[in-house]
């Protein structure tokens, strides 16, 4: 196993921690499995686009919100 070291804002840690705290797992099991998930997908799948070129950046934040992504409820 490699061990990966992320840089995130304070807000997003504060997200994450109350997430895995409802799930009653541990952060770092949150973000292994979101990120397995994540690397297993087809990385442009949910903006509903097969090249990057198709997507603007004011576009991102709402498709993530749609796909509700990093949230447990799905």
């Amino acid at each position: 196993m490699t061990e990966i070291t992320l840089h995130l804002d304070d807000s997003v840690v504060a997200q994450l921690s109350a997430l895995a705290e409802r799930e009653g797992i541990h952060v770092d099991l949150l973000v292994e499995r979101e990120i397995t998930r994540m690397a297993l997908g087809d990385p442009f799948g949910f903006f509903e686009s097969g090249s990057s070129d198709d997507l603007r950046g004011a576009d991102v934040k709402h498709l993530l919100d749609v796909e509700r992504f990093g949230r447990g409820d799905r």
